[in-house]
């Protein structure tokens, strides 16, 4: 790796010391770049519900739908420091969510369920990653009934969010099929 970058192999273990970090950087940079590209085109988004969940959506889509995100996101979830990583931006970005919604959760909580959530999202993965015809609607349908539960939403609310969320993220999916292509 070190010949490659065209660095020494002291510099690239200095900055690198376990082979996991090195894992970490790539696949964080490769994560960030995702959500950085649709952060700007949901920023304008009125419902905070459909701005945060479309955004996963589409993202956990591309996992599935594109065979480079998928190898990248199976490889990423079995490396314990990224899994670590990923369930604590993810509590970061849900933490700055559930501010911006009327929702009584209690903050202390909201770590160990991010972990929980995250843990179920890669094992759904995970499980249904290899399957010829996923029934991809169904599987993100489940990940945001158990986001509403947590932030207290009705069924009948969690029914109506999660038609506005999958038809917004097709609408864009279908209007902008390179977004998320680099």
């Amino acid at each position: 790796i070190a010949q490659v970058a065209g660095v020494a192999v002291g510099n690239l273990c200095y900055y690198f010391p376990k082979k996991e970090d090195l894992y970490y950087s790539y696949y964080s940079r490769f994560f960030s770049a995702l959500t950085d590209a649709l952060e700007p085109i949901f920023s304008t988004e009125t419902n905070p519900w459909v701005s945060f969940f479309a955004r996963e959506y589409i993202i956990y889509y591309k996992f599935f739908a594109d065979p480079l995100y998928k190898r990248q996101a199976l490889d990423a979830i079995n490396v314990p420091i990224f899994r670590q990583h990923y369930c604590r931006d993810f509590y970061s970005r849900l933490l700055e969510f559930m501010k911006t919604i009327d929702s009584n959760f209690e903050p202390e909580n909201l770590l160990d369920y991010s972990i929980i959530f995250c843990t179920t999202e890669m094992h759904l993965f995970e499980a249904h990653a290899n399957e010829e015809n996923p029934d991809f609607k169904r599987i993100f349908s489940l990940i945001l009934s158990i986001e509403f539960n947590f932030a207290n939403v009705t069924p009948d609310r969690q029914r109506e969010l999660t038609d506005e969320i999958i038809r917004v993220s097709e609408q864009f999916l279908s209007e902008h099929p390179g977004v998320l292509t680099f």
